[in-house]
């Protein structure tokens, strides 16, 4: 708002000072060059007349007595003399003084202002300013900002424009009615579902006067009902051909009568029925599934496979027999064309086609049967179990690795390691007493296949230990019998104790009889005695049937020396370095064992054996 200044009225003869004095108010004119008379000195002062208003006179005009008792100041007689004397403070009003009267006046100054308020020109689009240098207001337009719908017509036809009140901004929306003339677009009034359905199609509609006709021109809609006198067509739309015609004359359509999922499968063939008196016909030309022969390399039966004739030994009562010596045995086969018999064991893939093996140990035995083959024929997920001379499953051996009934398995877990072409092959191993056993090959799916058999007899060695070693872990015991098994290292005089293992391939094996690895072996009773025990080790190999490796030594910087005492709790120390050690013993696939004999003075000797085994 514009400040408003009003100018103080005095009575004739009243005094500045005087009316400020009654109003309570300092007698601060605020009137600008005011003097003070001189001193009463009793002599006129005459001023030096120029005709010029100089602003350094007494500010009294010069038909004003000059003497000073009569020279009235502004301070005392309250009446302006100038412009100057009147100013308001206020930079938007013109300062005036009525010379006549000594009165002062103040003129607003047109478009003035003190601050922003002072320009509002009441447009809600202009941003209002006050440049506080030239007193004068600005008022600039905010782009976008618009206050009524007019201002918001973006000329197009299409478009609805209006002012958002709220925003004071413009919106211009589509109008989905409009369109532009000559323009079209896709049509269809018939029933929802029935569009592109049989014989109904869709037409196209066209912009008339910046506005949809609302005609659909070339469209299909569907029939009331179907016609049964001429081709197969859907006229009511509805997904299906001539609904309550049986057929039309002249009108043929394949046919197959045999069973689902046989049709265009070897042999079978559709036929073809014909439209007549409008009932369809018999099915002629069709060829349905027959008989199948076996290994004539058709599909008789529609089964989408030639059916092979079962291989001789598809049943248990045609087992193979496996004839074997003291290496391992390498027989080929397949479970193409074979069905399943035997009884039913825990593990997978034993459930379908499988054929038969059997074998005969005259002794107690370490057997060991795998499926292992890089040849890319025989890919065949394999399995593997072995029942007694009744069929009856053989018992699970938890003591020896093999917790399921029939000693089965699926998977090897041998993949990767040379030698086996993928871990879906299958092994398997166990203790077996004398007898007859089968062995069932089996697998998920029908294929070739290569079975490997070794085995270990208990006359390997003087004692022979049933349960298989596995692992970090020791055995102390002491050599009993007479000599069945000699090594290129020595070991004729002593029994010999016998230990087996299994391994998929390429592991290295570490056994010791020396007391810096855990193991130890009893030297000699006394010091008296001359002749002492002198250990040895070696492996046999299931694969070759032979011995693979011996040691009658220890190795540099390990401890091997004997025990002198009656037992290996004794603390005296023999001074011959003479344990047995293996530290990287190489074994092949499948099944191998260790042997420790002596080869001085015969059987006797306590011995702690140590030994840590990998199986891959």
């Amino acid at each position: 708002m514009q400040r408003k200044f009003w100018p103080l009225a005095l009575a004739a003869g009243v005094s500045i000072t005087a009316a400020c004095s009654e109003m309570g108010v300092s007698a601060d004119t605020g009137v600008r060059d005011v003097r003070t008379p001189p001193e009463d000195t009793g002599v006129p002062v005459t001023p030096t007349d120029t005709g010029v208003d100089t602003g350094a006179d007494s500010g009294v005009a010069e038909d004003v007595p000059t003497t000073p008792s009569d020279v009235p100041t502004t301070a005392d007689s309250g009446v302006c003399r100038g412009n100057g004397d009147c100013d308001d403070m206020n930079p938007c009003t013109e300062n005036l003084c009525d010379t006549m009267t000594g009165a002062c006046a103040y003129r607003t100054i047109v478009g003035c202002c003190m601050r922003a308020a002072d320009c509002d020109d009441s447009n809600t689009c202009t941003t209002d300013t006050c440049d506080m240098t030239s007193r004068r207001c600005t008022n600039n337009l905010r782009a976008g900002c618009c206050t009524n719908d007019g201002e918001c017509n973006d000329s197009l036809v299409c478009t609805r424009d209006r002012c958002d009140t709220m925003t004071n901004r413009c919106v211009n929306t589509m109008d989905p009615t409009c369109c532009t003339t000559g323009q079209t677009r896709p049509c269809y009034t018939g029933p929802m579902g029935t569009r592109d359905v049989g014989a109904c199609r869709g037409g196209t509609e066209s912009c008339v006067g910046n506005a949809w006709s609302g005609t659909c021109v070339g469209q299909t809609l569907p029939a009331a009902s179907e016609t049964c006198d001429g081709p197969r067509v859907d006229e009511n739309c509805n997904g299906m051909q001539n609904e309550g015609c049986s057929c039309a004359a002249g009108m043929t359509r394949p046919c197959y009568t045999g069973p689902t999922g046989t049709q265009d499968v070897g042999r079978c063939r559709a036929g073809t029925q014909s439209c007549s008196g409008g009932t369809w016909g018999a099915c002629t030309g069709q060829t349905l599934p027959g008989t199948e022969v076996c290994g004539n390399m058709m599909d008789e039966d529609c089964s989408g496979m030639d059916l092979a004739c079962p291989p001789a030994n598809d049943r248990r009562e045609a087992a193979i027999p496996l004839v074997f010596t003291h290496r391992e045995l390498v027989v080929t086969g397949t479970t193409v064309g074979a069905t399943n018999d035997g009884p039913t064991v825990p593990c997978a893939c034993t459930s379908g086609a499988n054929v038969w093996y059997r074998f005969t140990l005259p002794t107690r035995s370490a057997v060991y049967i795998d499926t292992s083959s890089t040849t890319a024929t025989d890919m065949l997920d394999t399995s593997l179990y072995l029942t007694n001379m009744a069929g009856t499953a053989v018992p699970a051996q938890p003591e020896n690795g093999q917790s399921s009934l029939g000693l089965c398995n699926d998977d090897s877990g041998c993949g990767g390691v040379t030698g086996w072409g993928s871990t879906l092959q299958s092994r398997t191993w166990g203790t077996l007493a004398a007898g007859t056993y089968f062995l069932a090959v089996g697998g998920c799916g029908q294929g070739t296949f290569t079975l490997r058999f070794q085995h270990i007899p208990d006359t390997e060695g003087s004692f022979f230990y049933s349960t298989r070693i596995t692992g970090d872990s020791s055995s102390q015991t002491f050599l009993i019998g007479t000599n069945r098994h000699s090594s290129h290292c020595g070991g004729t005089i002593s029994g010999e104790d016998v230990r087996w293992f299994v391994t998929c391939g390429g592991a290295r094996q570490f056994f010791s009889l020396c007391e810096g690895d855990g193991g130890g072996y009893l030297s000699r009773a006394t010091n008296t005695e001359t002749r002492r025990w002198d250990p040895v080790l070696y492996i046999h190999s299931g694969v070759t049937g032979i011995e693979s490796a011996c040691s009658d030594t220890g190795a540099a910087g390990i401890d091997c020396r004997g025990r002198i005492g009656t037992s290996l709790s004794s603390t005296v120390f023999d001074t011959v370095q003479g344990g047995a050690r293996f530290s990287m013993a190489s074994t092949s696939r499948g099944i191998n064992a260790i042997l420790v004999d002596e080869r001085a003075r015969g059987s006797g000797m306590d011995y702690k054996l140590r030994w840590r085994l990998l199986d891959r």
